[in-house]
């Protein structure tokens, strides 16, 4: 699909109006229904505008239901107020928060599109940034797993486990860098999606209204399992395929599970229980859709 912009032809994701509607809350069935319409109707048309587009969508959507336009109608207002150059509504940076195994990378990949994200980040990323940065012999707590860090340093409240306080001191080398990467992506006005261990719930959050942190949660049982099959699933070559080292390193990683979901309640961060993928997505996105609700409350005043 392409489109006019100013005169000028470009094309056009469609994987854009998908990720609209599926954050309005339609099945994949309904919006391969509705994707499928609009690029017939669009098909032998001259390149169109993008308001074009979308209200093409919005005609596909009559005969789903007035909740689910109202909610498409929402992302749709969202997103032309944040056209508004005189209006400082801010980008929504999604923070899925959490600990090894807890599903939070697979949560990523879908809001990457329902969002509309071009900005994403994974910490195991910037770990790994700052191993090439810092040194093995100063930092040592840096170049291991989180639930390892405990045998290089520790930090924090001695009454925290041991486990708990290394990943304390792998974490504190990674939040800053993390901070002025959520600073920079709000200043760009751009949507992201923020994933990893290394964030301690309520620690992004004062950055800017648009920041929003979710803890992803497992029941224990399902959480060991996906953790103690995570090289078989993965193919991630640097975890032990040894039960017996897993079954320790899946405890090690529940101490900190369970330290993060300490700090949400204290911090009144939102805590997603996982057990069903397309579940836990539909229920994020009516966190996110609530979330996107507030700030076009907030901002979108006489607009």
């Amino acid at each position: 699909m392409r489109v006019n912009y100013r005169g000028e032809i470009m094309p056009f994701p469609v994987n854009i109006i998908r990720g609209k509607l599926r954050l309005a809350g339609l099945s994949h069935s309904q919006i391969a229904t509705v994707v499928q319409e609009l690029s017939h109707d669009l098909s032998k048309a001259n390149p169109v505008h993008e308001w074009t587009v979308l209200e093409k969508t919005r005609m596909g959507l009559k005969t789903i239901g007035k909740e689910l336009q109202s909610r498409f109608e929402l992302v749709l207002r969202y997103d032309a107020l944040r056209r508004q150059e005189d209006n400082p509504i801010p980008p929504v940076v999604l923070v899925l928060e959490g600990a090894s195994a807890t599903g939070k990378s697979m949560l990523a990949m879908s809001m990457i599109s329902n969002l509309g994200a071009t900005r994403i980040l994974s910490t195991d990323t910037l770990r790994q940034v700052l191993r090439s940065i810092l040194s093995k012999d100063e930092h040592p707590e840096l170049f291991c797993h989180t639930y390892q860090a405990h045998k290089h340093r520790k930090t924090g409240d001695q009454d925290l486990a041991d486990i708990v306080r290394g990943y304390l001191a792998q974490t504190e080398l990674i939040s800053p860098v993390l901070r002025k990467f959520t600073g920079r992506v709000l200043s760009e006005g751009t949507e992201a999606i923020i994933e990893g261990v290394h964030v301690i719930p309520g620690s992004l959050g004062d950055i800017g209204e648009g920041v929003l942190e979710i803890v992803v949660n497992l029941p224990p049982n399902i959480h060991k399992t996906m953790f103690m099959s995570k090289r078989d699933s993965t193919g991630l070559m640097t975890v032990s395929d040894e039960p017996d080292i897993r079954e320790d390193e899946y405890q090690a990683t529940r101490l900190i599970q369970d330290f993060l979901l300490r700090e949400a309640k204290r911090a009144r961060v939102r805590i997603l229980e996982l057990r069903d993928y397309d579940e836990a997505e539909y229920t994020l996105n009516q966190i996110l859709l609530d979330h996107i609700k507030e700030l076009v409350a907030t901002y979108g005043k006489g607009s």
